[in-house]
């Protein structure tokens, strides 16, 4: 089998010391032990989908939710081929510092990742599974935009995901 990358989702919490409740929640992205993109938050949502569909995703965003905002006009490029993920991101991924947006593309490079399909749905599974049970309605997600509700429903994406085996 060939080489891929290894995927690590990591969540940094703040905890209420009085209840041990998570007050405050972001998320980083490892590859290869190294991490993504740390000055942009992570949309989970975005990620999710990019394990059910192929094609543009902004993974990475400003902590408001709009990707614009810090100047990312290109997403991660996601394509499937039989278990493997194919992620193709621009290398700096904003736009910010460049005279305008044909300077940046001719000047980024694209980086190319391989991720085994299924042990990236596992690795993000399992990272949202250690923190689900110490959320609750005063937890503050990031991006802003991103709520609760939102954080529960990931899961059920990702069974349907399982289910089907992948």
């Amino acid at each position: 089998m060939k080489n891929v990358n290894a995927f690590e989702l990591v969540f940094d919490t703040r905890v209420e010391k009085l209840d041990g409740k998570i007050r405050e929640v972001s998320q980083r992205i490892k590859i290869d032990d190294v991490e993504i993109n740390p000055q942009y938050a992570v949309c989970l949502s975005s990620l999710i989908e990019s394990l059910h569909a192929e094609g543009e995703h902004y993974i990475f965003t400003c902590g408001c939710g709009s990707s614009g905002c810090v100047g990312i006009q290109k997403g991660v490029n996601v394509t499937f081929a039989s278990d493997i993920i194919y992620w193709e991101i621009r290398d700096p991924i904003s736009t910010s510092g460049y005279e305008n947006f044909d300077h940046w593309f001719s000047n980024s490079k694209i980086i190319h990742y391989e991720f085994n399909k299924t042990e990236m749905i596992k690795t993000i599974f399992s990272a949202i599974n250690k923190i689900k049970s110490n959320t609750n309605e005063f937890t503050v997600f990031m991006p802003y935009s991103f709520e609760l509700k939102d954080f529960l429903q990931l899961n059920s994406r990702i069974e349907a995901l399982i289910e089907n085996k992948f």
